[in-house]
């Protein structure tokens, strides 16, 4: 029975998914001077009603397939179901906003983008307007093996640019526009 409450948390996640990206693909495009914080408050309006929709639905299911008497262990399973949904939503939502707000990804997307897929950090200063605070970013995105520096240049390693294009991917999918 965990198991089948299991699959069907999976199943109303991937339902709340495409009913998230269904609802972005009709959705109008943020405009460029609108602030990303507005974006992320429609965002999140559109993901509590999916999510609490999808909810409702794996409660109704879990009921009609599963509980037939409402039993203790029939209670940890569902339990077990909206860990697991939960689980799947957070994933969403670490990805979501790795996409969408992430200083990473924007650095990222920027040198993935660029001639020869690299910028010294003065090039990088320019475009992207960076000042020592971004430098902490840089290091961490070095020591995760996301870039690597040569001499006097950024460069993503494949896993940088696999990410770069995941952010790409997400933020046009969600419509929300380049940068972070």
């Amino acid at each position: 029975m965990i198991l089948t409450s299991a699959a069907i948390a999976l199943l109303c996640f991937v339902l709340s998914l495409f009913a998230i990206v269904i609802v972005n693909i009709f959705k109008n495009e943020r405009s460029g001077g609108e602030a990303m914080i507005i974006e992320l408050g429609r965002q999140a309006k559109i993901s509590f009603v999916v999510w609490s929709l999808c909810f409702l639905f794996f409660a109704v299911m879990f009921v009609l397939l599963l509980n037939k008497n409402y039993a203790v262990p029939a209670a940890a399973d569902f339990a077990y179901g909206i860990m697991v949904y939960l689980i799947f939503s957070f994933i969403y939502l670490i990805i979501y906003n790795f996409a969408s707000r992430s200083i990473s990804a924007t650095l990222l997307e920027i040198i993935d983008d660029s001639p020869g897929d690299k910028l010294t950090s003065d090039e990088v200063k320019k475009i992207y307007g960076i000042e020592n605070k971004y430098q902490t970013e840089l290091g961490w995105m070095l020591d995760s093996g996301l870039l690597v520096k040569s001499r006097d240049h950024y460069k993503n390693t494949p896993m940088g640019s696999l990410g770069a294009k995941t952010a790409i991917l997400v933020k046009k999918i969600l419509k929300l526009g380049p940068g972070g």
